[in-house]
């Protein structure tokens, strides 16, 4: 097999995803990490001012990189970089060590269960090494307690910290002498179901622990588990903050939700801890901004008044809360804390899940008093640098929110690093009145792609569909989209599922959506007839029958699945699989014949022409015959439909997929990809996962499936993408070369042949492996060059390595 040498660039959007923690070196200069929930860790390159991904060799098959729950850094080893991580797909977790910033990884188990993207991913710091004893670390677990390793991940010891096992975070003091751990309280919880206390401290490293007095908890009716949750701390050399948060209302695990994980919180605080000159904790006081310590910057703030309204005197140990206190509505809480050793008194606090976006505050007096210094679009300077992220495709509201980490840069007080569910956001003038925050998250990209498609007619290179940034169409590949794609009432999609468009009529685009978060746009279907630069949504068909309408109205709800669509060439014919939670049914298929004016029930029948109502399938629409469709269903059955989508017969094939292929779930984990080739009439290819890559030919005139396997037994294709033949001159007549990734001869990696799989060429090399690959297609105007749809690291192009100087590639 030859190998041909590839260079791999991201299609920049950038972000996209949350951004779950920040972590600089205490001790030495420009030296940043962050961490993302699906995406790996990325450092941060001062000198080019972009961060680089530390995971390009994560695979697809092994993808623990890719979910972080921490990061820590050897205070006396500057080039040392530890990562905990996994996806609890086994009863342990993966420790990668870095001797040189992460360009290379050792590895070693961690033996508790580890999950980067699940409750908690939002607290920290979880992973810490020792200041006097490198060879030590501490690890505060998801569910399995405090983790303490002496020889750097070889051998740990664990324990629970009295009794509690499901832990946040910990903290050890510079001397050794104090080490406290943030507790969720799930395995101490009371009998009414109030958490058990959170805080804890041992002063014999880890022996012993005891409650570290922290304010007692109002028991609020919008927590459906109250009790306080330590959630960040940040220290100053003589003073321990601690952010604090309680469970909100809207969350599908109350007891596993206590940061800004699977729902919300409420409820929070900022505590502050002194220290004696022994090492031990003496006192502590709330500082939380509230009405009576914060100053109001701006001159009408009638609409932004803080949301406490009552003055909250410091509370000393564990005083009560006060009657204002326990009487207060708390609609968010704290998470985000930092602190500057270069600027003494210098703290910067976050809210999470505050409704209507999340603040920052500032103070410069260790927490005594504080200032709003950005709440929405409203206070504060906040710019917007990627096109998606402009608040006119949110209704003009700000994208700040799920703010959990906020981080001063040690040495430089002017420059503050916060995340977001979207990204990095970045401030350089922090000590100027006049400061400027702007999102920034050049070199970050861990957007989730869906389904790729790259036109054969148009300026469009490629047509995206992305999960909660919804629709982007791109027409070069070294910038990003201008806008994602809008209704005609210019509101936004929040995840764009698939689309169809057609080669006869170029310009026809079809896309399935979801509807956004606020409800200001529906899902359902848009068509546009400019390639993507506008959309107008479809009617919704009601009335067709009881069942269709239950799955038109769920639709309409934010943020659910609306189907799949395949559209004809003519573009009249349009079928639509309504999605029922993740099956596209039988008797959710609809049709219609007038280019979405009206719809009608499809009918599925069996090979005798007799009704089928029990089963799932998803439709695609034939490249040259606009009455031709395909339903590729459940247990690996193929259904045809000749008559525009009306009426699908199933076919009996000359070759048989297994009976565990199920084609008609969305959303479910699948681990396949078809692609109907451009020009050819009934011609498709499908990457069937462990099942190999098949090729399908329909025989119009002898109404036969003809199935033929390109790969051999072993061989696992996940992802397929046609392109452009090299020297060809017309895609739709010429055949096409195939790229694909999985496994050939027992070897993982992107490969792509010119001749239906009887030779294949190896375009990837150890160390461009990307992740988590969603959806591949080749590019059909430039030879060689095709794209990758993560669900990791964001968007990518291949190209092989001579042709990346040509200035006609980059177009």
């Amino acid at each position: 097999m030859n190998n041909i040498p590839y260079e791999y660039h991201n299609i920049p959007i950038p972000g996209g995803g949350y951004v779950t923690g920040l972590a600089y070196h205490n001790e030495v200069r420009e030296v940043l990490y962050c961490r993302t929930d699906i995406g790996g860790v990325y450092r941060f390159e001062y000198a080019n001012k972009t961060w680089k991904s530390l995971g390009d060799h994560i695979r697809t098959d092994m993808l623990d990189e890719s979910y972080p729950i921490a990061i820590a850094l050897d205070d006396q080893n500057p080039g040392r970089l530890y990562i905990a991580c996994g996806r609890f797909e086994s009863e342990e977790g993966v420790l990668c060590i870095s001797e040189d910033r992460g360009n290379h990884f050792e590895y070693r188990s961690i033996p508790v269960p580890v999950h980067g993207n699940l409750y908690g991913r939002g607290t920290g710091y979880r992973l810490i090494v020792s200041h006097r004893d490198p060879n030590t670390l501490y690890f505060a677990s998801q569910t399995s307690g405090l983790l303490v390793t002496h020889d750097r991940g070889e051998s740990w010891l664990r324990t629970d910290i009295n009794g509690e096992m499901f832990l946040t975070f910990v903290f050890e003091t510079p001397d050794e002498r104090c080490l406290v751990v943030g507790t969720a309280g799930v395995l101490t919880r009371d009998r009414n179901g109030v958490r058990g206390h959170s805080l804890y401290v041992s002063y014999d490293k880890g022996e012993s622990f005891a409650p570290l007095p922290q304010p007692e908890c109002p028991i609020l009716r919008e927590s459906t588990m109250p009790g306080y949750v330590a959630q960040r701390y940040a220290y100053d050399g003589q003073n321990l903050y601690v952010t604090f948060a309680q469970t909100g209302r809207a969350n599908d695990n109350p007891i596993m939700s206590y940061s800004c994980d699977c729902g919300d919180v409420v409820g929070g605080i900022v505590v502050r801890y002194d220290f004696l000159r022994n090492g031990r904790i003496s006192a502590c006081s709330e500082i939380t901004p509230n009405a009576s310590n914060t100053l109001k910057m701006a001159k009408d703030l009638a609409s932004l008044r803080d949301d406490r309204l009552f003055p909250v005197a410091n509370i000393n140990g564990d005083v009560g809360a006060t009657n204002a206190r326990k009487n207060a509505v708390y609609d968010f809480a704290f998470s985000g804390i930092s602190t500057c050793k270069a600027m003494p008194g210098l703290l910067v606090v976050s809210t999470i899940c505050r409704k209507q976006g999340d603040k920052l505050y500032i103070s410069t007096d260790y927490g005594d008093h504080w200032a709003v210094i950005l709440c929405g679009t409203y206070l504060g300077t906040l710019t917007t640098r990627a096109p998606y992220l402009n608040p006119e495709y949110y209704d003009g509201a700000s994208t700040v929110h799920w703010v959990s980490d906020i981080k001063i840069n040690p040495f430089d007080p002017e420059e503050l690093w916060f995340n977001s569910g979207t990204g990095l956001f970045h401030c350089d003038n922090f000590q100027d009145n006049k400061r400027i925050f702007s999102d920034y998250s050049d070199g970050i990209e861990e957007t989730v792609h869906l389904n790729l498609y790259s036109p054969v007619h148009g300026g469009v290179k490629l047509i995206d569909m992305v999960g909660d940034i919804g629709g982007l169409a791109f027409t070069g590949i070294s910038a990003t989209a201008d806008k994602p794609f809008m209704d005609e009432n210019n509101h936004k999609q929040v995840t764009c599922i698939n689309a169809d468009y057609s080669d006869a009529l170029p310009g026809n685009v079809i896309i399935s959506a979801r509807g956004n978060w606020t409800g200001t746009s529906k899902g359902g279907l848009l068509l546009s007839r400019d390639l993507c630069r506008s959309f107008k949504k479809i009617g919704m068909p009601y009335g067709i029958n009881a069942y269709i309408d239950s799955l038109l109205n769920r639709i309409e709800q934010p943020n659910v699945d609306p189907g799949w669509v395949a559209m004809g060439q003519d573009t009249r014919n349009i079928v639509w699989g309504l999605c029922d939670n993740t099956e596209l049914t039988f008797n959710g298929i609809i049709v219609s014949h007038n280019g979405g004016y009206t719809f009608e029930k499809a009918k599925v029948c069996d090979t005798h022409g007799f009704t089928i109502e029990q089963g799932h399938m998803r439709v695609y629409s034939d490249k040259i015959d606009p009455d031709l469709f395909f339903g590729f269903a459940d247990r690996g059955r193929i259904f045809v439909s000749t008559d525009g989508g009306a009426t699908f017969i199933k076919k009996n094939t000359t070759a048989s997929f297994s009976q565990n292929l199920d084609f008609g779930l969305l959303g479910a984990g699948e681990r396949f990809e078809i692609r109907g080739e451009n020009g050819k009439r009934g011609v498709f290819y499908i990457a069937a996962g462990n099942h190999g890559l098949w090729k399908m030919h329909y025989d119009y005139d002898r109404k036969e499936v003809l199935l033929d396997k390109l790969t051999h037994e072993r061989d696992c294709i996940y992802c397929i993408g046609l392109g452009i033949q090299n020297g060809s001159k017309n895609i739709l007549t010429d055949n096409k070369v195939l790229y694909f990734n999985g496994t050939i001869d027992g070897e993982y990696g992107f490969y792509r042949s010119a001749d239906d799989m009887k030779t294949v060429e190896r375009i990837n090399t150890p160390s461009q492996m990307y992740g988590d690959i969603r959806t591949i297609d080749g590019d059909k105007k430039v030879y060689g060059r095709f794209y990758i749809g993560t669900g990791t690291r964001g968007l990518l192009y291949g190209m092989p390595q001579r042709s990346m100087n040509a200035s006609f590639d980059l177009i």
